[in-house]
């Protein structure tokens, strides 16, 4: 189309003032929404309370650490009824602090190996479990395959045994 010389001299000033489309500046990631807010809370407040759990747990479960490292030292020990004696002391320490004195104390011989087969059904015992309570009044010997049995036993027991 052609426009007459009049009607184009009217549209230059109009057409010069048109600028290009202007965007806005795009949307910044800051402030949050609301809905960020509330779910950074729950997500914050998640993690406290596991680490919280977690924590009372590993201090829950102190004695049992404790326990192992004084077996795995005691396992060193090269008389056979000291170390008898000193695992059944071990697993009697540590059932006392977790099913209280009253129960474990009067607990000795077959009672005392019952109770320590009821309380971790899936730790098996080991074949010479009752050289752990006929040890005293004799001077025992051990295999080195009996002795790792038995101070493998209490190191499970100690682990998994359940409340």
């Amino acid at each position: 189309m052609n426009l007459n010389q009049p009607q184009q001299e009217l549209l230059n000033p109009l057409a010069e003032q048109l600028h290009d489309i202007i965007l806005p500046e795009p949307i910044g990631w800051w402030p949050l929404a609301a809905s960020i807010w509330v779910l950074l809370i729950i997500i914050l407040g998640i993690l406290i309370g596991l680490a919280a759990y977690f924590w009372h747990r590993y201090q829950q479960h102190s004695y049992r650490r404790m326990a192992i490292a004084d077996v795995k030292k005691q396992a060193e020990h090269n008389n056979d009824t000291e170390l008898l004696h000193k695992l059944n002391a071990t697993l009697k320490q540590v059932a006392m602090t977790t099913y209280g004195r009253h129960q474990v104390a009067p607990l000795t011989d077959e009672a005392w190996l019952a109770f320590l087969a009821s309380k971790a059904q899936f730790v098996p015992q080991p074949n010479n479990i009752k050289q752990l309570v006929q040890y005293y009044g004799a001077n025992t010997q051990l295999s080195a395959a009996e002795r790792q049995r038995l101070i493998h036993y209490a190191e499970q027991w100690i682990k998994e045994h359940h409340l």
